[in-house]
């Protein structure tokens, strides 16, 4: 009889790694942004028309609203209502209005 190396440490060693690379993903979603509740216009209405619940995610970085938008979509879906993902803005771009520059 011949016996042949197991094929299950090769396994759980790639398990191991899409789990922890995909909790780093749903956490860096969750942790790196900020939430805020607001409203957007309703699909289909003109903006003035009617408005319904949002959820805004603000991120420090313009690579990291890219990043996380496939995660924006599935929280849509599942909490059913939109999420916009935005940029905060940094200090000094809170200090002098965009007309100015």
């Amino acid at each position: 009889m011949t016996s042949r190396p197991s094929t299950v440490a090769p396994i759980l060693v790639v398990l191991a790694i899409v789990l922890v690379t995909l909790g780093a993903y749903v956490g860096g979603y969750f942790w790196l942004g900020t939430w805020s509740d607001g409203y957007v216009a309703a699909k289909g209405t003109p903006a003035s028309d009617a408005l319904e619940p949002a959820g805004f995610r603000m991120y420090r970085w313009d690579w990291q609203m890219t990043a996380f938008e496939p995660a924006r979509r599935i929280e849509t879906f599942l909490r059913g209502m939109e999420i916009v993902i935005t940029r905060e803005l940094n200090e000094d771009e809170k200090r002098k209005p965009a007309c100015f520059e």
